[in-house]
């Protein structure tokens, strides 16, 4: 009898709602097909932040294999470019929610997890901040250069420099960075050559 009505309801599913879904999926990839989306719709859609609140720029900063010149290319959007210093906020609801769920677990010591500090660190992330903590320093000298603040704070009152633990070069070039701006003058952070001999 159990094996007659879920065999019921798997052959109402296909007959019923699957062929209403495959047509809604293959008008809407065969609409997007035949007109695609103008260059002010994709520059319009390049400054918006997922749900939970991460635009493209820190997307784009979020590997350790980020690719500096992508990052490049992204910053020479103007809506980008005024983003450059966006810090992570939940983008519905449910994310503002979850997030400060996160930073009072956290601040108040109830979870200490790595989930909860993940979670707690990355609200108010800036795109400059995850770059660091991936230890990307080309992706972080090309932020730097298009103006991105190493001063700023997270929601956890952390600054770029604070991520650094693992990377103490980094560490070092970005207190010198920060030292430069307070006197404004422009700053990168230099790469060390390799000392390793073949």
């Amino acid at each position: 009898m159990l094996f007659v009505s879920c065999s019921f309801l798997l052959l109402l599913l296909v007959v019923v709602v699957m062929p209403h879904f495959s047509l809604s999926l293959s008008h809407t990839h065969t609409q997007h097909f035949f007109n695609p989306p103008t260059h002010s719709q994709l520059v319009l859609t390049t400054h918006k932040t997922s749900d939970f609140g991460q635009s493209v720029l820190i997307s784009a900063c979020h590997s350790e294999d980020g690719d500096p010149e992508l990052v490049e290319y992204l910053l020479t959007n103007p809506a980008i470019q005024q983003m450059i210093n966006y810090q992570i906020r939940g983008g519905t609801i449910r994310w503002r929610i979850i997030f400060r769920l996160m930073r009072f677990l956290y601040r108040n010591k109830i979870k200490t997890s790595k989930l909860v500090f993940a979670m707690a660190n990355t609200s108010g992330s800036t795109a400059l901040q995850v770059a660091v903590r991936k230890g990307n320093t080309d992706v972080v000298n090309v932020l730097l250069q298009h103006g991105a603040d190493p001063s700023l704070k997270n929601d956890l009152g952390l600054q770029p420099i604070d991520f650094c633990e693992a990377f103490p070069e980094l560490r070092g070039a970005l207190k010198r960075v920060m030292h430069l701006k307070k006197g404004s003058q422009n700053a990168n952070l230099h790469r060390r050559n390799s000392t390793a001999s073949n």
